[in-house]
C-alpha cells in the first residue's frame, strides 16, 4: 500500500512498557485483543474487524492503538512498569482468561472502557469496538 501499511493487522506484543511509552506519545488510548492461536473466533474478529480498521488507516495511530497479545507463545512479558511477569497474571489482572477479550487501557495499563469478552453477534460488533474506542479517548 503507498503509506506502508500492510494487510497484516494489529502488532503482535510483548513489552507494554514500550506500549506505554507509545500511548504517552501519541496521546491515544490502546485496544488490546487477548487472542491464541487455536481461537477460531479470534481469527474471526481479527479478518471481520481489526485487521480492516488497521488497514483503512483511520484508526491505528489515530484513534487508537491496535495491539494483540498472544498468550499462548509467550510465557512472560515486560509489564507497563517495565517488570517481567507471567503472562498468566497479566491475564489474572485483567480477568482476560477467555479468548478473544478486548481490552481499552492507558499508559499505566488501566482499563478505561469496559472490556469485551468473546465474540457474538458479528453484526452488532462493530458498534461495540466504535463505543469502547470513544469511551477510552474521553477517559485518556
Amino acid at each position: 500500500m503507498a503509506d506502508g501499511r500492510d494487510n497484516a493487522g494489529p502488532i503482535a506484543v510483548h513489552d507494554f512498557a514500550a506500549v506505554a511509552a507509545e500511548i504517552r506519545a501519541r496521546g491515544l488510548p490502546v485496544l488490546l485483543m487477548v487472542t491464541s492461536q487455536d481461537c477460531s473466533y479470534c481469527h474471526r474478529l481479527e479478518s471481520e474487524y481489526l485487521r480492516p480498521m488497521w488497514i483503512s488507516g483511520e484508526y491505528e495511530g489515530v484513534t487508537v492503538l491496535l495491539r494483540k497479545l498472544e498468550v499462548d507463545q509467550l510465557r512472560e512479558l515486560r509489564d507497563f512498569n517495565g517488570e517481567m511477569i507471567a503472562v498468566k497474571d497479566f491475564q489474572r489482572r485483567y480477568k482476560a482468561f477467555l479468548t478473544p477479550t478486548l481490552l481499552f487501557l492507558n499508559a499505566r495499563g488501566e482499563q478505561i472502557s469496559e472490556r469485551i469478552l468473546g465474540y457474538n453477534t458479528p453484526e452488532l460488533f462493530g458498534d461495540y469496538i466504535y463505543r469502547g474506542i470513544d469511551e477510552a479517548r474521553a477517559r485518556l
